[in-house]
């Protein structure tokens, strides 16, 4: 009811729930933990606790049953037990502490007993956030020093592959919100994509290809992919930028020009943003849409202020002479080589397009980043 009292050596005093501090660990306020707080007043004169602390998450009568849940391996917070690890990494691993952040999302989810379900972000019934780990990767990215490091080794590594005069690369960054992988299997309800090893968002390069590819189609060929007599397929320079099946203007051929991943090249922010499905129980088959279904907000991470830089390469170089009745070279306003069409069709896809989930709604679109950016 947001109020209560506090047992000590004195008797009982007052508490009132907007006293606890942090506003955060309000949540955590249950009957027999354990407490500090400084001696005040309400406005009336009565006594009351200000400054509530919480200072142990347990109860003095659960110490036997905690023990026992330590031997087993739970560990020996009742918080820490709702994060669902194996036996012998919670011996080790506080997942308070874990530093990758595709871990701490994807290996360490927190499972909400209240609901029975996996969560990331929670606000409490005053509105104070308890749960957010958008802004806990925040706090972790600000520290990263490896993400330039590793954007440079990406690209080096590209340019061995694939001889450095024949790469071309673009910046851009999201003009809002991007959010990449969101229908991925999850424990969550909905996903995002992370790098398995760094844990940091990218945006892979199959994703890269089939945007510029799917664009190019509904720009140039009026959405029709078409077979070796019409559409994309008829067309050459499409074939040998994507590579085409045996009925194509080429034949069965591989594409001439590698998408590779794009990793941001300054630390990435994320923000938690909501869908708000209004028929939740319709969708499942379980009552007929109408007033009566209340909107259950599904919270999903997008990442805002990262500035990305696409690379795509060839190790082909392709002679566009004999191509220029193609539709793709005929639109391109820079047509020197294969590589020079190819990323004026990024360019326009990332713009125009955007890239990833929720694009009909203003999700994924890019700008050329701000300097201060990079």
């Amino acid at each position: 009811k947001g109020y209560g009292f506090i047992k000590y050596s004195e008797g009982e005093i007052f508490f009132h729930i907007s006293a606890v501090i942090p506003a955060s660990d309000k949540e955590k306020i249950a009957v027999d933990i354990e407490v500090e707080f400084m001696k005040g007043k309400v406005k009336d004169g009565r006594p009351a606790a200000k400054q509530v602390k919480v200072i142990s998450r347990q109860s003095p009568v659960d110490e036997a049953a905690t023990s026992k849940k330590l031997a087993q391996g739970h560990g020996s917070d009742p918080i820490n037990n709702n994060y669902c690890l194996p036996k012998d990494t919670r011996q080790t691993v506080d997942p308070e502490h874990i530093d990758n952040f595709s871990l701490m999302f994807n290996k360490a989810a927190y499972l909400e007993n209240e609901d029975d379900k996996f969560i990331f972000y929670k606000r409490d019934r005053h509105g104070n956030e308890s749960i957010n780990l958008a802004k806990k990767f925040n706090s972790m990215a600000a520290k990263y020093t490896f993400i330039k490091l590793i954007h440079e080794r990406h690209k080096d590594s590209i340019s061995k592959l694939v001889n450095a005069n024949n790469i071309k690369s673009t910046i851009f960054s999201p003009d809002w919100r991007l959010i990449v992988g969101i229908g991925h299997e999850s424990v969550y309800e909905i996903s995002i994509t992370l790098h398995h090893i760094y844990g940091i968002p990218y945006i892979p390069g199959q994703a890269v290809k089939g945007i510029t590819r799917s664009w190019i189609i509904t720009e140039v060929f009026g959405n029709d992919e078409g077979n070796k007599d019409k559409g994309a397929l008829s067309d050459a320079v499409f074939c040998n930028i994507f590579g085409s099946p045996k009925k194509s203007a080429k034949g069965e051929l591989q594409g001439s020009v590698m998408f590779f991943d794009a990793f941001p090249i300054a630390a990435p922010k994320l923000e938690v943003d909501i869908m708000n499905p209004h028929y939740g129980d319709y969708y499942q088959g379980k009552k007929p849409p109408a007033d009566y279904l209340k909107p259950i907000p599904i919270p999903f991470l997008t990442v805002t202020a990262a500035p990305f830089e696409f690379i795509i390469g060839s190790k082909n170089k392709i002679n566009l002479d004999d191509y220029k009745s193609s539709k793709l070279y005929e639109k391109s306003s820079n047509k020197s080589t294969l590589l020079d069409i190819t990323i004026y069709w990024l360019n326009k896809a990332l713009t125009e397009h955007g890239i990833g989930a929720k694009t009909a709604v203003g999700y994924g679109y890019m700008e050329l980043p701000k300097p201060t950016e990079v």
